[in-house]
């Protein structure tokens, strides 16, 4: 299971991530990950830092995650099930919130996911892949349950 955290305590709770986390864990379309990495990141990160945008891909019935540490200089960003189909708007989106992609991730192996993020490798230079070990699938990162990916200082656990 993933989870956002940051590495620096943060105390405040945004009424924006409290309302996310109520409807990430009411919907039963959202991967159990994300409902996780909700319910964890209103305690862990303020919405100041932490960009949170669900992006939708209609005909798949797909959800795609854009998150980024606005308080780092770079402002990094990773994007979590990228599809095919949408490549051209996710990575128009990360140029107009001045926002540097570094990861494409992938929480499980579909084919729209995997060939979105070639496509992204193809069209952002410097971003890596990342997919669990278990999966079997190829990547730039191999991951396993406990390994931190981070972006800035944020990190997916």
């Amino acid at each position: 299971m993933l989870l956002l955290r940051s590495h620096r305590l943060l105390s405040s709770t945004s009424a924006f991530l409290s309302s996310y986390k109520a409807a990430i864990k009411t919907s039963r379309l959202a991967p159990l990950g994300l409902r996780a990495m909700a319910a964890y990141s209103a305690a862990a990160a303020s919405p100041s830092r932490l960009l949170l945008r669900q992006l939708f891909e209609k005909e798949s019935s797909t959800y795609t995650y854009l998150l980024a540490d606005l308080a780092h200089p770079d402002k990094l960003a990773v994007l979590v099930d990228p599809v095919d189909k949408t490549v051209d708007r996710d990575t128009n989106l990360v140029k107009e919130l001045g926002l540097k992609l570094i990861y494409a991730m992938n929480t499980h192996v579909h084919a729209d996911h995997v060939t979105g993020t070639g496509l992204i490798k193809k069209k952002v230079p410097g971003v890596k892949s990342v997919i669990s070990k278990t999966s079997t699938a190829q990547a730039d990162h191999l991951v396993d349950h406990a390994d931190k990916i981070y972006f800035g200082d944020l990190f997916w656990r």
